[in-house]
């Protein structure tokens, strides 16, 4: 009886040693075997999803879509750096889609960083440049901001996205302007916009500013050569003959005021009216409006005269005025023209008839304008 009690006891133990062997050794070879279907880094290709050569593991894929769901920024920055070798379009396209929807101020730094780091292996997504550039000027980054549109525009673009970024520029451009101007910072902004003119060399427009800004400063002759480089692509042919007046009257000695892109020049009558002339070196022939013809009792001569306007010849008055004062100087016996259109806020054309009068050295360059 005892000997049938130790021999079960015995094989009992030996099936337990047995069992637990083979327990300790399927462990350690289910540590060294890895299943077809386990979704470790990289292990498993899928199809390329937009461009040649370039293919996703559906893992990676999933990693992707759950930190750009989950706004997990700077894990999502370091995903994109480790998998530039696999970026496509569609990655552009899924942070287009949930961008907008999650950008402010707070977030804006880190979202910044994971499309910088996206654009370094698809330099040429324009739709992220965007995205970009909206996220710089939530920061303030507005300088940023604008040579992310620059970039746009450095690549051949449908003329819509080329629209698109050239509007979004010219936005900038003007605030940065206007904040220069107010801080009266003129120095700094001749030397933003001869930056920019230079950075999107296509715009006329841009130089034209340039030139104003050099104008405001009183450096006319690089004014007048920034001009003579300087066609009409993007600025109306009558702003650039504007400035033109501006520095060729300036550079002739004579002083005016400033209004905008408008010089004005005050004349008198020996009874003490003034009117305000808009200086116009295009004009042969100074000209008064009808009421101020009327205020200073002047003549109509008997004949008309066919003038060139900008909406085409028009037939006006010849008119005789007895004395005005411009600049100090005293003209009597003037033949004057009756101002044939209405001129907003000044009282006629201060012509070439009197500018050639007023410099007594058409060389000379002494005398510098005021403001």
């Amino acid at each position: 009886m005892r000997g049938r009690a130790f021999m079960t006891f015995f094989l009992i133990a030996v099936g337990a040693g047995l069992y637990s062997l083979g327990f300790w050794q399927g462990r350690q070879l289910d540590l060294s075997v890895v299943p077809v279907n386990t979704p470790l880094a990289d292990s498993v290709a899928a199809a390329p999803e937009t461009l040649p050569g370039r293919v996703v593991p559906t893992n990676a894929k999933d990693s992707f879509d759950k930190l750009l769901s989950n706004g997990a920024w700077y894990q999502l920055e370091r995903w994109l750096v480790e998998h530039g070798d696999i970026l496509t379009l569609l990655h552009g396209e899924r942070l287009r889609k949930i961008f907008p929807s999650k950008m402010n101020k707070y977030d804006a730094m880190a979202m910044r960083r994971v499309l910088r780091a996206y654009l370094q292996a698809l330099p040429k997504d324009a739709e992220v440049l965007f995205l970009l550039s909206d996220l710089q000027q939530i920061g303030g980054m507005r300088e940023a901001a604008l040579e992310t549109l620059f970039t746009i525009l450095d690549y051949p673009r449908d003329q819509q996205m080329a629209t698109r970024a050239r509007q979004g520029a010219d936005q900038i451009v003007m605030v940065i302007d206007l904040e220069l101007k107010s801080r009266g910072a003129m120095a700094e902004r001749e030397s933003f916009w001869r930056h920019i003119s230079q950075r999107l060399s296509s715009s006329d427009y841009y130089r034209y500013k340039w030139a104003s800004a050099l104008a405001d400063l009183k450096r006319w002759d690089e004014a007048r050569r920034v001009l003579a480089e300087t066609g009409s692509s993007d600025i109306a042919q009558e702003n650039l003959d504007d400035l033109l007046n501006l520095v060729e009257v300036a550079e002739a000695g004579i002083q005016f005021e400033r209004d905008g892109d408008r010089l004005l020049a005050t004349v008198s009558t020996p009874t003490g009216l003034t009117f305000t002339l808009l200086v116009d070196t295009g004009a042969n022939v100074t000209s008064l409006s009808k009421s101020a013809l009327r205020a200073i009792a002047a003549v109509r001569q008997k004949r008309e005269v066919r003038v060139q306007t900008a909406a085409g010849v028009v037939t006006t008055w010849m008119y005789r005025v007895a004395e005005l004062r411009v600049q100090g100087q005293i003209f009597t016996d003037l033949r004057v023209l009756e101002l044939p259109v209405t001129l907003p806020e000044v009282d006629g054309l201060l012509g070439l008839d009197i500018l050639h009068q007023l410099v007594s050295d058409p060389l000379s360059k002494s005398l510098i304008p005021t403001d």
